[in-house]
C-alpha cells in the first residue's frame, strides 16, 4: 500500500486500536465500534466530517456470539447521511449457496452439530479444525465439547492473548508460546486417541487413525478454489476418515442486512464487497452503486 511518508520500508507501522477509541484526522473524526464477524477484532467505522457523517460497517453479522455489537453499531449509525455497507451474503443466486451452511443459521446452531458430531462417534477419534481468526467460535468449542478439547499451540496462543484463556495444546511447529506446561499434551498421545479427545488437527493429516471422524469449520484449505483442497480430502478419504463440513458465514444474512439498513435509516446507501449490489435496497432515501474503477 502507498505510505503518507516515504521511510524507506515497505510496511507501515500499526497503531493498536481499542474499542469506541476515536482517530482524529484533522477535522475528521473517526470511532472504531466493535462489530459481530468471524474475525475478532472487527469494527465498523463512525465518521463525523464537517459536511457529512458517514458509517461503513466493514464486514459483520447478526448471527454470531457477539451480535449486540452489530446491534449497537447500527444504533450509534443511525441518520447517517452515507451508510457503506458489505453485501456478501448477496452475491450468489440460490443455486450457488452453499449446501452445508442452509441448515445452520448461527454460530450457536454450528456448536450443536459440532457437539452432536462428538456424541455420536463416541470410540472413534475426532479431529477438528477451524479459521484461526475466528476465536469466539474456537472459545466456544472448548467450553461445548462434551470431549477435553485440545488445540494446536499457535491456537492456543491466540486463545490466550486475545480472551486470556488457558487451554490444553500439543506442540506442533517447534516455536514456544510461553503457554502453561500443564495444559500440554504430548501430540502421540492424541495421535494414538480413539475417545478422550476432540483435538485440532492443521496438518499431518497422513497421521490420523483410520475410521476416524473430521470437522472442518471454516478451516484451511477453505474449499474446492484451493489447490490444496484436493489433496487434503484424498488423505482423509484413503484413511476412511469421515469428513463432516459444518460452517457458518461471517456475513450478514440478506434479511439482516434490510434490519441494518433499517436500524439506521441512511440517506444514502452505498453496497459494496458484493457481486449484486443492486439487491440491496435503501427504503430511507437514495442508493448509490459503486463502478469498478470509479472514486466516489
Amino acid at each position: 500500500l502507498p505510505m503518507f511518508e516515504n521511510t524507506g520500508k515497505n510496511t507501515r507501522d500499526i497503531i493498536a486500536c481499542d474499542n469506541e477509541e476515536h482517530v482524529q484526522i484533522g477535522e475528521i473524526d473517526v470511532e472504531l465500534l466493535r462489530v459481530d464477524h468471524d474475525a475478532y477484532g472487527a469494527c465498523g467505522l463512525l465518521i463525523k466530517t464537517p459536511d457529512l457523517f458517514i458509517a461503513y460497517t466493514g464486514d459483520l453479522r447478526l448471527h454470531g456470539f457477539d451480535r449486540e455489537d452489530s446491534i449497537k453499531f447500527a444504533k450509534e449509525a443511525k441518520g447517517a447521511d452515507v451508510l457503506i455497507i458489505e453485501g456478501v451474503s448477496i452475491s450468489f443466486p440460490e443455486d450457488e449457496e452453499d449446501k452445508d451452511e442452509l441448515s445452520i443459521h448461527s454460530e450457536q446452531d454450528l456448536l450443536n452439530e459440532i457437539v452432536k458430531v462428538v456424541e455420536e462417534n463416541e470410540g472413534k477419534q475426532v479431529t477438528f479444525n477451524a479459521y484461526p481468526a475466528n476465536v469466539k467460535r474456537l472459545a466456544e468449542i472448548n467450553k461445548q465439547s462434551p470431549r477435553k478439547v485440545v488445540y494446536e499451540s499457535s491456537f492456543a496462543h491466540i486463545l490466550k492473548e486475545c480472551v486470556d484463556m488457558d487451554v490444553a495444546y500439543y506442540q506442533n511447529n517447534g516455536k514456544d508460546y510461553g503457554l502453561n506446561k500443564d495444559l500440554e499434551i504430548p501430540y502421540e498421545e492424541l495421535v494414538k486417541d480413539s475417545g478422550n479427545y476432540l483435538w485440532q488437527v492443521v496438518d499431518k493429516y497422513e497421521n490420523l487413525q483410520g475410521g476416524g471422524v473430521y470437522i472442518h469449520s471454516n478451516a484451511v484449505p477453505l474449499g474446492e478454489f484451493d489447490p490444496a483442497y484436493a489433496p487434503f480430502i484424498k488423505i482423509l478419504e484413503e484413511s476412511n476418515i469421515e469428513f463432516h463440513r459444518l460452517a457458518c458465514s461471517g456475513h450478514a444474512t440478506p434479511e439482516d442486512l434490510d434490519r441494518i439498513v433499517d436500524l439506521v435509516e441512511t440517506d444514502l446507501l452505498i453496497p459494496i464487497h458484493s457481486r449484486r449490489p443492486e439487491l440491496l435496497e435503501n427504503p430511507h432515501g437514495n442508493r448509490y452503486l459503486p463502478t469498478r474503477g470509479k472514486t466516489i
